[in-house]
């Protein structure tokens, strides 16, 4: 599953690296409320705020970043909404 961030993510300095907003995290919400959400996969903040991140990535992140998807993960994130949650920097 991809994740273009290549014009969501502010800048620190125009046309500098992304500013600090903490870690970036894509999660599945989950399907009711007595389910748990479940973590797809996270950009740490040293990733995205790296000068030279946008120049080889363009923004677009692969999650979960070090496998893919298993069968109940893709049928779940298939039929679920996505969200974007963010750890605030420094917490």
């Amino acid at each position: 599953m991809f994740l273009d961030l290549g014009n969501a993510l502010p800048t620190a300095t125009p046309g500098g690296p992304p500013a600090d907003l903490g870690a970036i995290m894509l999660i599945q919400a989950p399907p009711s409320r007595q389910a748990r959400p479940l973590a797809i996969g996270e950009i740490a903040v040293s990733t995205y705020t790296d000068p030279a991140w946008y120049r080889r990535t363009a923004g677009i992140v692969a999650f979960p970043a070090d496998r893919p998807l298993t069968n109940a993960e893709f049928d779940q994130v298939e039929n679920n909404p996505l969200l974007i949650a963010l750890t605030p920097a420094g917490g």
